[in-house]
């Protein structure tokens, strides 16, 4: 962040109560040094890594987190499906049952690059011809012709 900016995004808290600690995080994760998010809150750089400090190992690893979240997610989802018995899936309601093939053949479709929701073509279709005779009668009125 240069020094415009920051100076731009400055904000004032009352000096005797600490910046949320939300905000300190927001700037964090944008990858702000403490002095800069000091600069930015109006504080000392000692107060921000204080109010930070039982937070830091998880803003930091935060980044790395998103990164491999989808792989994680398909590890745990490997480790379900691998204990999952047949006697599991009778003991389950229908309710349960369809609970599961919904959310299933969603992320199948996910993997396959395929879309989860269907999409209402005509509807699409039929607006967009609405917007195109729109414009042609903008451009009509504006003298525009085609070119």
């Amino acid at each position: 962040m240069n020094q415009k900016a920051a100076e731009q995004e400055i904000i004032s808290y009352h000096p005797d109560s600490p910046p949320p600690i939300s905000r300190l995080i927001e700037l964090r994760n944008k990858g702000l040094t403490y002095q800069e998010i000091a600069t930015i809150v109006g504080r000392t750089k000692q107060t921000v890594h204080e109010r930070l400090q039982d937070h830091i190992r998880e803003i930091d690893n935060l980044k790395s987190f998103k990164d491999t979240k989808a792989d994680f997610l398909a590890i745990q989802q490997a480790r379900i499906l691998n204990n999952l018995t047949t006697e599991d899936i009778k003991k389950s309601s229908a309710y349960q049952k369809v609970g599961m093939f919904s959310v299933l053949h969603n992320q199948e479709r996910l993997e396959r690059g395929e879309s989860t929701s269907n999409i209402a073509y005509a509807d699409l279709t039929g607006k967009l011809g609405e917007m195109q005779a729109k414009r042609k009668a903008l451009e009509k009125e504006l003298g525009i012709e085609d070119g």
